[in-house]
C-alpha cells in the first residue's frame, strides 16, 4: 500500500465525504486494531497458551528452576509461572481507555504521519511513545491484586525456599515491575499484528469509510 501518498489520496477523498468524517474513519481504523490486541491478550490464557508472548520464569531464576525440576517439583514450577502470565492478562484490559484516549486526540498530522511511516507498525510505535508510562502506571495495581489473589508470592517461596544463595540470585528482582515490562512488550506485539492486518487486509477494516479512503489508496500502488 502507497501509504506515503495518504495526503495526496486524503485531500481528494476528503473533498466527497468531509474532513472530519475521513480524520474519525482514521482514528476508528486504529481503534479497532488496538482493541482487538487488548481483546486477544487480555483475556484468561491470552498470554499463557501464547508462546511469542508468554511470559517466562525471570532469567535470574532459572538455576532456582533447574533444581526444582531435578527435584521432580515442576509443578511449583509451572503454577509459579502461570502467575505470572494471569497477573498480565488481569492487567491489559485497563489499556483500552488508554489507547481510545490518546487515538482520539490525534490531529491529522499526527495520522497522516503514522500511516506515511515506511514500517507496518507506525500506530504501535506511537502508542508505545505515547502510552508506556500510563500503562505501566494503570497495569501495577493490577497485577499487584493479581498476584495476590494468583498466590504468585507463595508459588514464589515455594520454588526457592531452601535453595542456597537465592536471595542473591533475587536482590534486583522485582515481580511486578518485572510482570508489568512483560506484559506491556506482549501487548504491543500484538498491536502491531493487529495494526499490520488492518492495512493489509481490507476485511479488517471497520467501516465504510475507512474502506473507500483505502481502496485509494490501494488504488495509488
Amino acid at each position: 500500500m502507497a501509504d506515503n501518498r495518504l495526503g495526496e489520496v486524503y485531500s481528494k477523498v476528503s473533498t466527497h465525504l468531509g474532513t472530519e468524517k475521513v480524520e474519525q474513519g482514521l482514528k476508528d481504523l486504529l481503534l479497532a486494531a488496538m482493541r482487538r490486541a487488548v481483546e486477544q491478550v487480555g483475556k484468561l490464557n491470552g498470554f499463557l497458551h501464547n508462546e511469542s508472548i508468554k511470559i517466562l520464569i525471570p532469567e535470574q531464576l532459572q538455576p532456582v528452576v533447574k533444581i526444582a525440576q531435578k527435584a521432580k517439583k515442576q509443578e511449583k514450577v509451572d503454577s509459579f509461572e502461570e502467575s505470572l502470565n494471569r497477573a498480565a492478562e488481569r492487567a491489559v484490559p485497563s489499556a483500552l481507555e488508554i489507547f481510545t484516549t490518546a487515538i482520539m486526540s490525534l490531529r491529522f498530522d499526527d495520522i497522516k504521519a503514522i500511516w506515511e511511516s515506511p514500517s507496518h507498525n507506525g500506530a504501535t510505535e506511537y502508542l508505545k511513545e505515547k502510552c508506556s508510562g500510563p500503562l505501566a502506571a494503570a497495569f501495577t495495581p493490577e497485577v499487584a491484586r493479581a498476584m495476590e489473589e494468583n498466590r504468585c508470592s507463595k508459588a514464589y517461596e515455594k520454588l526457592t525456599t531452601r535453595v542456597p544463595g537465592v536471595s542473591k540470585l533475587t536482590k534486583d528482582l522485582n515481580l511486578e515491575t518485572y510482570t508489568v515490562e512483560k506484559a506491556l512488550h506482549g501487548l504491543f506485539l500484538v498491536c502491531a499484528e493487529k495494526e499490520r492486518a488492518v492495512r493489509e487486509n481490507p476485511e479488517q477494516r471497520p467501516n465504510e469509510i475507512v474502506q473507500h479512503l483505502f481502496n485509494h489508496l490501494d488504488s495509488h500502488t
